[in-house]
């Protein structure tokens, strides 16, 4: 018994390699962390270059931080720090629908999407210079009070901003949505996400006017 024994686990050996081994389960996408989120951008919707054209928004929520990191092609040049950006620095708005409701709120401009209904901003050197500890201004929109400071790293072709919730989002539990505009400095944007792919063509606007009243 034990000789055919051997003899059938000797063929299913050979069986097996014959057919190329045994069938290996499809892997499965390592799941996101519990609180991170990530919008595709499409590429080559911002227009002509030179120009930042977004391809990824990401947040991510922590305890007592919010993240978002923007990844643009090329990768994002910043001013100095106390500097404003120039004509081939990156300029940018990211927008947070802190108390998730879409009626209440600003939208960064009727090309970005209606209905965004954002509380706060970081603002990468629109409205006034990058600070000179190299963070960005916090915004609260409703009276564009300044409520705290993001910080900033820039690693390859992104750029992480870093939000305290306590004071930048006033408390916020960090369940918001985020959205994003770039573009050239000092006011050359050019590309939003997320949105549809839709390229915002070139344009300047005054203090303000990017802002562009209750969302609908």
């Amino acid at each position: 018994m034990r000789i055919w024994r051997s003899i059938l686990i000797l063929m299913i050996a050979l069986v097996t390699a014959a057919c190329g081994g045994a069938p290996t389960a499809t892997p499965t996408p390592t799941p996101l962390p519990a609180g991170t989120a990530v919008h595709a951008d499409p590429a080559g919707d911002a227009g002509a270059a030179p120009t930042f054209d977004i391809l990824e928004i990401m947040s991510v929520r922590g305890t007592t931080t919010l993240q978002v990191r923007l990844w643009t092609s090329p990768a994002p040049v910043l001013p100095a720090a106390g500097a404003s950006p120039s004509a081939s620095e990156m300029v940018f708005l990211v927008g947070f629908n802190s108390d998730l409701d879409r009626t209440t709120g600003l939208g960064m401009g009727s090309v970005c999407g209606s209905g965004q209904g954002l509380d706060h901003f970081i603002d990468g050197g629109y409205f006034a210079p990058r600070n000179a500890d190299g963070t960005y201004n916090v915004h609260r929109i409703s009276d564009f009070a300044v409520t705290g400071t993001a910080t900033v790293a820039l690693t390859g072709s992104t750029v992480t901003l870093t939000v305290n919730l306590a004071t930048g989002l006033e408390g916020d539990d960090g369940r918001t949505e985020a959205h994003a505009i770039v573009g050239l400095g000092p006011s050359d944007f050019r590309d939003c996400a997320p949105d549809a792919g839709q390229m915002l063509p070139t344009r300047l606007r005054n203090q303000r006017t990017i802002l562009d009243g209750p969302s609908q």
